[in-house]
């Protein structure tokens, strides 16, 4: 499977919630990395293997409301993916919009993804999540 259909069909089983399929693409080394200053958010720092996948989902469910994100540009090589978007979310302990870019960077060996990295607006999340207690979130 090429690099580019790889990342197709990750996005398209994440759609569908298909979380046996994602963890069928997925490297023996996966991780995924959210990069944003440490503590900056409860989903920021580096999760590793299916157990990290799983809780990055679940912690980014628990404070966000994802109502949309759009793929606007992608850049695809033999290795690498990088998957340009344009997302609106809701902070669910305040009500506060986010709308900001993002980048998703994906390492791709052998037909599985190894390496996820989230490259977000962190202002514009910053700015929503202000004033809530972190430890709260």
């Amino acid at each position: 499977m090429e690099t580019l259909d790889v990342i197709n069909r990750y996005y398209e089983l994440l759609a569908a919630r298909d979380r046996d399929g994602l963890v069928a693409l997925f490297a023996d080394e996966f991780k995924v990395t959210y990069h944003a200053q440490p503590d900056a958010f409860p989903w920021s720092g580096v999760f590793e293997g299916v157990e990290g996948f799983d809780r990055f989902l679940a912690v980014i469910g628990e404070h966000l409301e994802i109502v949309e994100v759009v793929q606007t540009a992608t850049i695809a090589d033999e290795a690498r993916v990088v998957v340009q978007c344009a997302g609106h979310w809701r902070v669910k302990a305040n009500g506060a919009d986010v709308k900001g870019g993002m980048v998703n960077v994906f390492t791709v060996a052998d037909g599985q993804i190894s390496h996820y990295e989230v490259h977000a607006d962190t202002h514009a999340f910053a700015t929503a999540l202000a004033g809530l207690p972190l430890e709260g979130l």
